[in-house]
């Protein structure tokens, strides 16, 4: 079953590197990859922020911040291999999302990954689990991720 009905219209378009040029140099915002990773039972790969990280606790979405002139697909094929052990094979822009946090503006690029080999780890201490989209309300996840959790959860 497709993560999002092909009739669903969101917002896959990129957000241009050069107007967050200026905006990273000053530290106000940053742009993510984000991944969201399916096994073969329908459930979803989320992991737990750490203590020392900014919104400690909450659990999210493997991936991590685009270095300067890198796209959003190799940031998410590099953060997944650092983060979790998971090398992408296949992944889709699925939607974009802005969000302002005390500390500045987050633009997340999140892809569904489509295939990718290697077993799930938390390469960095984190914890990692497999859950279905139904059980993501059972944990805090920043606000940033909330358009793509009710997408999934098809309350949109």
């Amino acid at each position: 079953m497709p993560l999002i009905e092909p009739s669903l219209k969101v917002n896959t378009t990129s957000y241009p590197y050069s107007s967050l040029v200026s905006d990273h140099k000053q530290k106000s915002s940053i742009a993510v990859a984000v991944g969201l990773i399916f096994d073969s039972d329908g459930k979803i790969l989320i992991s737990q922020r750490q203590n020392h990280q900014h919104l400690a606790t909450f659990w999210e979405f493997p991936g991590g911040k685009l270095e300067a002139q890198e796209s959003a697909y190799c940031a998410l094929k590099r953060e997944l291999k650092e983060e979790v052990h998971i090398t992408v094979r296949a992944a889709q822009p699925l939607l974009n999302v802005s969000h302002t946090y005390s500390h500045g503006l987050v633009y997340l690029y999140f892809w569904r990954v489509y295939q990718f080999y290697g077993e799930a780890r938390g390469i960095e201490g984190q914890k990692i689990r497999w859950v279905s989209t139904h059980q993501l309300c059972q944990y805090s996840f920043p606000e940033g991720n909330q358009t793509v959790i009710r997408l999934m959860q098809n309350k949109i």
